[in-house]
C-alpha cells in the first residue's frame, strides 16, 4: 500500500490514504491482533487473580517514580495531539489536547 501511495505520490497523483492514522479504516489484520491483546491480556488477569490480596513489598519512592512518569507521557501524549491538531485541525482534538495537563494531581 505505501509503495503505490509513494509511487502515486510522485506521479501527482490524489492521495488514497488520510493524513491522520485516526482516520485510516481498520484492516482484518488489525482486527486479529487487537483481538489477540484482548485474548493474552484475560489470560493474564485469570493468572494473576489469586495473587489480588498478596500484599507487595514495601517501596517508599512509588508516588514520586509514578507521578514523573504519568507527567512524562502526559506531555508527550499532548505534544502528539498539538501536533495531530496542526496537521488535521479539529476543535475537539485542540480540546483534548488541551486537557493534559502536567500539574496535575
Amino acid at each position: 500500500m505505501w509503495k503505490r501511495a509513494i509511487r502515486d505520490l510522485a506521479a501527482g497523483a490524489r492521495q488514497d490514504f488520510p493524513i491522520v492514522i485516526a482516520a485510516m479504516p481498520i484492516s482484518t489484520r488489525q482486527r486479529r491482533i487487537a483481538l489477540s491483546f484482548i485474548i493474552l491480556l484475560s489470560i493474564a488477569l485469570v493468572i494473576v487473580a489469586p495473587f489480588a490480596r498478596v500484599p507487595a513489598a514495601r517501596f517508599d519512592a512509588f508516588l514520586p517514580v509514578v507521578q514523573t512518569v504519568m507527567c512524562v507521557i502526559d506531555l508527550i501524549t499532548a505534544a502528539l495531539l498539538f501536533a495531530q491538531y496542526s496537521i488535521f485541525p479539529r476543535r475537539g482534538v485542540l480540546a483534548i489536547a488541551s486537557g493534559y495537563d502536567p500539574k496535575r494531581t
